[in-house]
């Protein structure tokens, strides 16, 4: 799960394809599709089996009026989603806590991804 931070939400749909999978069912919405329409940030991530994250005492995200982060957008991936196509659900999420009291120290998320791929037993891509 990634949860956004955006100035602006993307487009809604059904489902999103985030460009790592094609699908081709008629059900969804295919090639990717924005999560925000304007000023995109990943704001928290988490996998399945990884740890909660607990900010410190006095630690948050700073959201809403003069900031960058007008709407939350969360986007879930699943490994397999067939259990969705005749209505099936799921009860993933995200617990927000939040405060009108600003916070003494601000959280930021440092995320480090690559779309690269190796070929087993090669060196390289190339």
């Amino acid at each position: 799960m990634l949860l956004y931070g955006c100035v602006t939400p993307g487009k809604e749909y059904d489902a999103w394809s985030c460009g790592e999978i094609q699908e081709s069912s008629s059900h969804y919405k295919t090639g990717p599709t924005p999560v925000c329409g304007k000023g995109s940030q990943i704001m928290y991530a988490w996998a399945k089996d990884a740890p909660k994250l607990d900010l410190p005492e006095g630690v948050g995200f700073k959201i809403g009026k003069n900031t960058d982060v007008k709407y939350l957008v969360l986007q879930v991936h699943y490994l397999d989603v067939s259990r969705f196509i005749d209505g099936g659900t799921d009860d993933s999420g995200v617990f927000l806590r939040y405060t009108e009291t600003p916070m003494p120290r601000l959280a930021g998320v440092y995320l480090i991804g690559t779309n690269g791929f190796i070929p087993a037993k090669k060196e390289g891509t190339a």
